[in-house]
């Protein structure tokens, strides 16, 4: 899968290279015509490729649907966009939208013949989101900042549900569905956001330009760019890390979903960009989904216990800290929060567990259910503890006995 998304870039190159000279920026107003026709036989023929895979089956279909992705959103993304741009004049000659007209329907013929038609309507969605962000910019003027802060705003909610493995919202179940898939898609839009960013200063944005003059500062987007893709590669970390304990596959799906992305806005940004600046977008289709991939690797590299363990010791540090300033140990960990550890993160082991505690005036405890790997039977694990409690049974013992022992494990029945 990671072959075929760097292999990805190979038919997203020739595509850009391609249709560099029949661009609109290039042509004028004359050459709307060839660019839209280009856009739809470079569509219809990447459509048919992959048509053609799913009538071959087998692990061909699912290379060649992952590798021509990224070209499929970034034709779909360009004609969407320049429909969008020619509304005027096709809303006065319908006949302006046979473009698109015929796209439906070899999508449609596409979806037919594929296997996983899932995927394919993905593509549809993914192209029409693409083509949505990179004009949403100029729609929102002077704002374009703003929309810069409320999408770092859901990175870091995005983040912050892959952290604790948590959906967002528990009840009621389709709110908690959408907020998911919501959250799911927002590292990708992060990516072409940041893609739009490396645009913003190298083309001289109309858009920008007047934001510049009312606001009197430059707005500094490549340092915003690079400060979004850092949040998206942690994320992927992250989730890689969870993977790990849980054999889970969403630092997978995020590494195809922000590699998809950053090779499709790498086609929109090379065909945006003059001549001479075009290295930008040649320089974003290569590193950014090789530094999606690192990350993933970098995530499933690290041990879900090691990262336990660290974030036990950060716990057991801030306990350490209120005792010596109260002369006692809290009774509860919620009281460590804010002054003595600011956020309390739980246990990379199994999703919804939370750190065993138990404390009181010259006693504690704090550990952990533990697992070695998703099929084994939990049990618990004491970080640190202090003094005797009371009560030698603990509450944690019942959380570890809900993850016993599969059938079959080292001969149980």
């Amino acid at each position: 899968m990671i072959l075929a998304l760097l292999l990805g870039i190979v038919p997203a190159g020739l595509l850009a290279v391609a249709g560099s000279s029949l661009h609109p920026s290039r042509t004028g107003e004359g050459g709307k015509a060839r660019w839209l026709m280009f856009l739809l036989g470079g569509l219809t023929l990447l459509l048919a490729i992959l048509a053609g895979s799913a009538l071959i089956g087998g692990p061909a279909y699912g290379f060649t649907l992952v590798a021509l992705t990224p070209s499929i959103c970034g034709a779909l993304a360009a004609l969407l966009i320049q429909l969008g741009s020619d509304r005027t004049a096709w809303r006065h000659n319908p006949a302006r939208l046979l473009p698109l007209v015929i796209a439906i329907v070899v999508l449609y013929i596409t979806i037919a013949i594929a296997g996983d038609r899932m995927l394919v309507v993905l593509q549809v969605i993914s192209g029409a989101g693409l083509a949505l962000l990179w004009q949403s910019w100029r729609w929102y003027g002077k704002a374009l900042l703003a929309t810069s802060l409320i999408l770092g705003i859901l990175l870091i909610l995005s983040l912050w549900v892959t952290i604790e493995n948590q959906p967002l919202f528990e009840k009621p179940d389709w709110l908690a569905n959408i907020a998911s898939i919501a959250l799911f898609l927002v590292p990708g839009a992060g990516v072409i956001l940041a893609a739009r960013l490396v645009y913003t200063p190298l083309a001289g944005d109309d858009v920008v330009q007047k934001q510049r003059t009312a606001q009197h500062q430059d707005h500094p987007p490549l340092i915003v760019a690079a400060g979004i893709l850092l949040l998206v590669g942690y994320q992927i970390v992250t989730a890689s890390i969870w993977d790990a304990a849980t054999d889970g596959l969403a630092g997978i799906y995020l590494t195809m979903l922000t590699c998809i992305a950053s090779i499709a806005g790498a086609i929109l940004l090379y065909w945006s960009l003059k001549e001479r600046r075009k290295r930008a977008a040649r320089i974003f289709d290569l590193v950014v989904p090789l530094a999606m991939i690192g990350a993933f690797g970098i995530g499933w590299s690290i041990s879900p216990v090691t990262v336990t363990e660290r974030r036990a010791e950060t716990v057991n540090r801030a306990i350490l800290r209120y005792y010596q300033k109260n002369n006692g140990y809290p009774e509860t960990l919620s009281e460590l929060r804010p002054w003595y550890l600011p956020v309390v993160l739980g246990p990379v082991i199994i999703p919804g567990q939370t750190w065993c505690y138990e404390g009181g005036q010259d006693y504690y405890r704090l550990g952990y259910v533990y697992r070695k790997f998703f099929s084994a039977p939990a049990m618990v694990r004491v970080h640190a503890a202090v003094g005797m409690p009371p009560d030698p049974a603990w509450e944690c013992e019942d959380e570890a006995a809900k993850y016993p022992a599969p059938a079959g494990f080292y001969g149980s029945p």
